[in-house]
C-alpha cells in the first residue's frame, strides 16, 4: 500500500495536538521546540486509546465522541502529564 492509497488516520493525534497547543500557549516557560513537542505528543498518545477513522461517516461519529466529557478529561490529563514529564527532563539538547 502506498501513501496515496492510505485512507485512514488516527483522529486522537489531532485531538492531542490541539490540546497540546492550548496548554503550551498557557505555559511560556515550557520548551515547545519540535523535539519536546513530539516527545509530549508521543507520551500522551501512548496513554490514550487510538480513534482510527477511514470514512466521512466515521469521522462524524468520532467527532461526536470528542464531545464526551470523559474523553476530553482523559486527553487533558494525558497531555498535562506529558508536558510535566518532558518539561522536567527535556531531551532537546
Amino acid at each position: 500500500m502506498t501513501a496515496s492509497e492510505k485512507h485512514y488516520r488516527n483522529l486522537m493525534e489531532e485531538l492531542v495536538e490541539r490540546t497540546l497547543d492550548e496548554y503550551l500557549a498557557k505555559e511560556p516557560d515550557v520548551c515547545s521546540c519540535a523535539k519536546c513537542r513530539n516527545n509530549m505528543a508521543a507520551l500522551a498518545l501512548n496513554q490514550l486509546k487510538p480513534v482510527y477513522i477511514s470514512t466521512d461517516k466515521g469521522e462524524v461519529y468520532a467527532r461526536l465522541r470528542e464531545l464526551d466529557w470523559q474523553m476530553r478529561c482523559d486527553i487533558t490529563v494525558a497531555v498535562h502529564k506529558a508536558i510535566q514529564t518532558v518539561a522536567g527532563s527535556p531531551r532537546h539538547s
